[in-house]
């Protein structure tokens, strides 16, 4: 029975009155609710998603002399970026900045494993980097 009102919910989703309802149920309900968009955005369902990207891409960012492990998180009109440095060995907590698209190096790995990999003090980020080569 479970199984059966899921499916009937999902379908019902896929019309346009089910979109429109879904829409206006995230905008006054769920969007208020602390780490929605996150957990929205870790489903494939972010900002860069709805503009023909992808959700969280990994990226290295160019902060100082170095370059760090991020996630951009949006783009701009102007081609500028937002991007999410996150903490290691805790990647939920980090810091935002704005990049020009020059300092953001954009890779081309599964998001768990880099984020794994940042959850472990960076180790296995070689294997991420080598990839992306």
């Amino acid at each position: 029975m479970l199984t059966v009102l899921c499916a009937a919910i999902g379908l019902a989703i896929r019309s346009a009155a089910g979109r429109r309802t879904r829409e206006v149920l995230e905008a006054l309900l769920l969007e208020r609710i602390p780490g929605y968009r996150l957990a929205k955005a870790f489903t494939g369902d972010g900002p860069l998603l709805e503009r023909g990207g992808r959700a969280m891409r990994p990226a290295l960012a160019a902060i100082e002399e170095g370059q760090c492990p991020a996630l951009v998180m949006d783009k701009f009109a102007d081609g500028r970026l937002l991007v999410f440095v996150p903490g290691s060995p805790a990647p939920m907590s980090g810091a935002v900045y704005i990049f020009a698209p020059d300092k953001v190096v954009l890779l081309d790995v599964p998001l768990l494993p880099f984020l794994k990999a940042i959850s472990s003090w960076g180790l296995g980020l070689r294997p991420c980097r080598a990839r992306h080569r």
